[in-house]
């Protein structure tokens, strides 16, 4: 009896061949759709924070100098101090609601001065849901001890990233690149004109796999060119090099913005340092500095 069976009857494995050919891109397009769907609903909380962001400030700077530590209306040093930041206010914030900290990580200065302050304070807690668990950016030694403080930990972590990641600028107009120059070591904003404020935010990307393409390195973002370029053409790859040298040409004036605003550089420069993925997202609001002048009752 002739038991032969034809190559072509034969198929067993087949299913398991078709699936090895349509599952991994599949499976990329899921992680894209996935890391996309994360950095738009970042986009839109960088919006809403240049929205709160602006109406905080034209009502902060026509404000009263009793409230700011004298500071006077409209001024914003650039070099300021004040007795407390948003670390210290979010601090407060965390020990409200029952919860402990620890110790912030703080540098003694106050960016902009008290004003700034409490204007950076409504941008970087509108930015705080939108921040990476700390332990993705930690060392092993360090992130389980911020896994150990649980809810208060991650709290903390995020407003620390926020802090560092959130930068504030007061631009000559809306869609400029140009911001406001500062005078004598300070800016000034004239009442009756609008005020057009900036926010800008390194958002993380920690998708696996799709965060290589739509996202931009630590190092291409510090250096404002695309450091990964070099590597694959050493490789022979020149398939992302023109895609990915545009958008760092794109991103560079809000890279630029992002180190020059008023925010934390140190913890920026961490944060560029950790050789993670992130791309630069920014959003203009803007609205009259027109605010009915107010005293407040002597103490």
């Amino acid at each position: 009896m002739n038991t032969w069976k034809s190559p072509r009857k034969n198929q067993h494995g087949v299913v398991y061949v078709e699936f090895l050919l349509v599952f991994p891109p599949l499976f990329i397009l899921f992680l894209v759709i996935l890391q996309w769907s994360l950095l738009s609903a970042t986009n839109l909380g960088v919006k809403h924070a240049a929205s709160t962001t602006v109406r905080s400030a034209i009502v902060v700077l026509p404000d009263d100098p009793v409230a700011y530590e004298g500071m006077p209306i409209g001024h914003i040093p650039v070099d300021g101090s004040c007795s407390d930041d948003f670390l210290g206010k979010f601090d407060k914030l965390l020990k409200k609601i029952g919860l402990q900290s620890g110790a912030l990580p703080r540098d003694g200065k106050c960016p902009g001065g008290p004003r700034m302050a409490a204007i950076r304070f409504a941008a970087i807690t509108r930015m705080v849901p939108f921040a990476p668990n700390a332990a993705s950016l930690l060392p092993q030694g360090m992130a389980s001890a911020v896994e150990a403080l649980g809810t208060a930990g991650w709290i903390a972590g995020a407003a620390a990233y926020s802090y560092g990641a959130t930068s504030v600028n007061f631009m000559r107009a809306p869609g400029a690149d140009v911001p406001i120059p500062a005078v004598d070591g300070a800016l000034y904003l004239e009442e009756g004109h609008p005020a057009t404020v900036r926010v800008t935010y390194l958002a993380y990307c920690g998708i696996p796999i799709a965060r290589y393409l739509m996202c931009d390195s630590s190092l291409s973002l510090s250096q404002d060119k695309n450091a990964d370029i070099v590597r694959d053409i050493g490789n022979g790859d020149f398939t992302r090099a023109a895609a990915v040298s545009k958008r760092i040409k794109e991103g560079i004036p809000q890279m630029q913005l992002l180190r020059r605003g008023v925010g934390n550089h140190e913890l920026l420069s961490a944060l560029l340092l950790t050789g993670e993925r992130f791309m630069v997202l920014s959003a203009d609001a803007t609205l009259p500095l027109n605010s009915a002048p107010y005293a407040y009752k002597e103490k």
